[in-house]
C-alpha cells in the first residue's frame, strides 16, 4: 500500500501539460520501482541460500548471485513470469525496504563492530 499512492500520484501527475511536473511524475513512479529492486535483493539471498555450494564460507556473496540468476530465469516462463512474478517482486521487494528502514530508524543509531568481534 505504501508504492500505491506515489505511483497512482505520478500516473496523474504525468498528465499535466507542463513539463516540470511531468518529470515530478515520472520520479514519483520510478523511485518506488528502484527501491522494490533493491529489496528484492533479500529475495535473491533467500533464494540462493536453498543452493548451497561448498564456496559460500570464502564468498558469502555468491548466494545472492545464484539466487538472481535463478529468479531471472524463472522470469522467463510465460505469462506467471511475464506478468505476476516481476509485479509480486517489485512489491514484495518495496516491502523489505519499508520494514528495514522501519526496523532502522526503531532501533536507533548503528554501531559498527571490529571484524574480529564478527567472525569469532
Amino acid at each position: 500500500m505504501a508504492a500505491v499512492a506515489p505511483i497512482v500520484a505520478g500516473l496523474a501527475l504525468t498528465k499535466v501539460p507542463n513539463p516540470l511536473i511531468k518529470v515530478l511524475g515520472i520520479t514519483l513512479v520510478v523511485v518506488p520501482a528502484m527501491l522494490g529492486l533493491a529489496g528484492s535483493a533479500g529475495l535473491t539471498l533467500r533464494i540462493g541460500s536453498g543452493l548451497p555450494s561448498p564456496r559460500d564460507e570464502r564468498e558469502p556473496w555468491r548466494r545472492v548471485l545464484r539466487g538472481g540468476i535463478l529468479l531471472a530465469f524463472s522470469f522467463l516462463l510465460p505469462i506467471v513470469g511475464w506478468f505476476v512474478l516481476p509485479i509480486w517482486v517489485l512489491v514484495s521487494g518495496f516491502g523489505a525496504f519499508v520494514l528495514c528502514v522501519k526496523e532502522r530508524h526503531s532501533e536507533g543509531p548503528v554501531t559498527l563492530k571490529p571484524a574480529n568481534e564478527i567472525a569469532g
